[in-house]
């Protein structure tokens, strides 16, 4: 048996169940639509990311190695400048800004530095990867569709962000 299948005795899932889907896809997409999001969601790395995210989730979940661990699980390292992270403001509100060329990589590194230097952090992220009651208390979630609920939902996390910062996080 995979160790990420084994038996949660209190609830009787295992842990690939009880895990959140690390996916665009949603429930209610069209089939061709689904198919064809997942198929370039595996193409491009989901298999490998879930595999990392099943092992972290196996461990004790602590904000400041979350993000670290996970690049360290993945066989992934990046040289960080000292002095640079050095000249990041213990106090008083930041703003990290990263363009995704790398898609969750960049995004990894960057919470990680933020988890490192600040520890008082929220991540701006799509709302559909907000599926973990872990790491929701540091997420923002933004909509993407045109909704009035997704408009309503975006106002929030405005106002949320607004606050963060007027808090010095």
């Amino acid at each position: 048996m995979n160790s990420s299948n084994k038996s949660n005795t209190a609830t009787g899932t295992s842990i690939s169940e009880a895990l959140p889907s690390i996916s665009y896809v949603q429930p209610g997409d069209p089939w061709l639509r689904s198919q064809v999001v997942s198929l370039l969601e595996i193409m491009t790395g989901r298999r490998k990311i879930e595999k990392v995210y099943r092992q972290l989730k196996r461990e004790p979940f602590a904000i400041d190695r979350f993000f670290s661990r996970g690049l360290e699980l993945a066989g992934i390292s990046y040289q960080r400048d000292a002095s640079a992270e050095a000249r990041i403001p213990q106090d008083g509100p930041v703003i990290f800004i990263a363009n995704h060329p790398f898609g969750v990589v960049d995004g990894t590194m960057l919470c990680d530095i933020a988890a490192r230097t600040r520890g008082n952090f929220k991540i701006l992220i799509h709302a559909l990867l907000c599926r973990d009651s872990d790491l929701d208390p540091y997420f923002l979630p933004i909509e993407f569709s045109e909704s009035r609920e997704a408009q309503r939902r975006n106002i929030e996390t405005k106002r949320q962000a607004i606050e963060v910062l007027q808090s010095g996080g």
